[in-house]
Parts: structure tokens; sequence; C-alpha cells
């Protein structure tokens, strides 16, 4: 576990941002790629466990490897595949595919033969990236998550799947986090002996509060005009044609990555 814990700082000097990426942007990204993880699993009526699985995955990943290398869509198609496996809560490769490129193109009517040309990208792509996935992991697949204990308080939980809290706090912190924001949500106190029973650092489970307060008000309202049909911000653009491209050169219908992509940023999910 101490290997995928890391100081604050550390976020400062991540691939991505040494590939000229602003931490601010890679936070971004990394929202953007979980709630392409989740939109995902929701389709595929994938339990809560396998996504949180599938994020932490995603989190660890990047803390290894730049957002410029690794394109957020893939690597999160990727996680997904994984952490199915690992959850013992499998689906069929090609529905998991269909599922990706229509939230990827945002066009939930969507489905790809296999014997077509954004199939196979899609196929190749979670096919090599697995490997690649589990070496930047060091093959660990053991995620013990904050939500099993607190699975009730399902809004404070999302939110926390968002940001990469399970790089910087032990799961019991996050979840002590948690239930700070449940009491105060539910005007309620917990007795001083609860604390000291869980055994987390207090001011720790204050900072992770804090932090997913800090995402929720932030983005909340962004979402909540996007789905009333508000334009984005300017700067954001959509990502409707978006297609996955296998990493390896070798790979048949590999593309160059200025040809795929055009450019490394990426606009938010609405």
């Amino acid at each position: 576990m101490r290997q995928w814990l890391f100081d604050k700082e550390d976020f400062s000097d991540t691939p991505s941002v040494r590939d000229g990426i602003a931490t601010s942007q890679e936070q971004h990204d990394r929202a953007k790629g979980c709630s392409f993880i989740i939109a995902v699993g929701s389709k595929l009526s994938l339990p809560q466990v396998v996504l949180a699985t599938a994020t932490t995955f995603f989190h660890r990943f990047y803390m290894r490897h730049s957002m410029k290398e690794y394109h957020i869509y893939d690597i999160g198609a990727t996680c997904l595949f994984l952490s199915t496996k690992v959850e013992e809560n499998t689906r069929k490769l090609r529905d998991i595919i269909n599922a990706c490129a229509q939230k990827a193109q945002k066009n939930e009517k969507l489905q790809l033969t296999e014997d077509s040309k954004d199939f196979q990208k899609w196929r190749n792509t979670i096919i090599f990236g697995e490997g690649v996935l589990l070496e930047a992991i060091c093959f660990d697949m053991t995620v013990h998550h904050p939500h099993t204990s607190l699975i009730e308080f399902s809004s404070v939980i999302d939110g926390s799947l968002f940001l990469p809290l399970c790089l910087l706090y032990r799961p019991e912190c996050i979840a002590a986090g948690a239930l700070l924001l449940a009491d105060q949500y539910l005007s309620e106190e917990l007795p001083s002996q609860a604390w000291a029973q869980i055994g987390v650092d207090l001011e720790e489970a204050h900072d992770v509060a804090a932090a997913i307060i800090d995402y929720l008000i932030v983005n909340q309202p962004r979402r909540h005009q996007i789905s009333n049909g508000s334009k984005p911000p300017s700067e954001y653009r959509p990502n409707s044609e978006y297609r996955p491209n296998p990493s390896n050169p070798s790979t048949p219908n590999y593309v160059s990555q200025e040809t795929f992509y055009g450019t490394s940023n990426v606009s938010p999910d609405s």
C-alpha cells in the first residue's frame, strides 16, 4: 500500500506535468477520465466496487505515465476492463467496446460490428493497454476501498472518485473524511471515542473532507449548467469524434498520435 501513497508535492512533478501539462489541467483530465469510466460502467450496469477499482487503477497509472503518451479514454477503458476481472464481475469485451464507443462519441445508438475498423481499434487498444497498465501498477491489483463501510453516503463517496485521494490517503482516512461530511449534513456529531476506534488522523480526515467539498463546489454548478443546455466554457471543446488509438506502432490500425487526436488537450464530459 505504501507505494501508492504520495505527498501533495508529488502532483507538481507527475509524468504529465513534466510533459508540459499544467497541474490544474491534469487534475481536470483525471476527473474527466473517471467520469468516462463511471459513464461506461453505468451503461454496463457494473457495481460500484468495479468503478471504484477502475478509477483507482486510473489514478495510479498516471503517476507512472504521461497523459500525452496515453490518452485518458484509452486508459479509462483498459482500467474498466481489468477491474471487471479483478472484481469478478466480467462483461464481454464486445459489450465494453460498444459502451466505450457510445460514451466517447456521445452516441447512445452506436453499435460497432466486430469487423469494423473502429471496433478493432478499441479492441487492440484495450488488449495492448492491459499489459501496459499491469506493468505500471506493478501487477498490484489489490485495492482497499473506503466505500465498503460508507456506501450509504453515495453522494459524498461519488465526489471522492474524481479526485486522486487514493494516492494521498489510506482508505480508512478517506472514509473518515466522508463520514465527517455526513455528520455535518445530518447535523450530528460522532462521539470522540468513535474517532479513536476508527484509528485515523483527524486532521487528515478534515483535509479529505475539504478536498471533496472544494471539488463539489467547483464542478456541480458546471455540470448543472451543461445538463440544462447551457453553453460550456469557451475554452472547452466537444470531443465527439474521439476514436481509440493502439499505443504500439506495430499494432494493426496504428495511427500517429498527432493524426489521431490532433491535440493533447481534452474537453470535460457533460
